[in-house]
């Protein structure tokens, strides 16, 4: 009787540790395409003259002319923080820099929704370093 109850404890104790590690790997899962993708608050357009209100270009990229654009990889979690926030397009250390910070400092967005429920994804966004008029992409 003793071993019979050790067996059902053990057996109890796998099945609940296979469904925890079962129900973690679908919280934790990022996607990239989603039926209702993630959302800047107010959209594209704002996205757009936010981060061109928040960008203070790097006084030695301005000196030395540096220009284009660099892409910002994140992850919008559940509850519309940024993070895992990686350089995906470099253009200087300075700038790189720039970039994160500015879109570390973005509000939280409306996360994404698969299949009704509300999901963690991954998204990109290209924050512009142009000398002269604002360039977005």
């Amino acid at each position: 009787m003793k071993y019979l109850l050790i067996i059902i404890c053990a057996f109890t104790y796998t099945s609940a540790k296979a469904q925890t590690d079962t129900l973690t790997a679908a919280d934790t899962a990022v996607y990239i395409a989603v039926q209702q993708p993630v959302e800047f608050p107010g959209g594209p357009e704002k996205l757009k003259t936010t981060v061109a209100k928040m960008v203070r270009y790097p006084a030695d990229a301005r000196e030395k002319r540096i220009q284009g654009k660099v892409i910002v990889s994140f992850i919008v979690e559940k509850d519309g923080k940024l993070t895992h926030l990686k350089i995906l397009q470099h253009l200087s250390d300075d700038t790189d820099a720039e970039a994160l910070r500015v879109v570390g400092n973005l509000p939280k967005w409306k996360p994404g929704v698969q299949s009704g429920k509300v999901i963690r994804q991954e998204w990109t966004v290209a924050v512009p370093f142009y000398l002269g008029e604002f360039k977005m992409f």
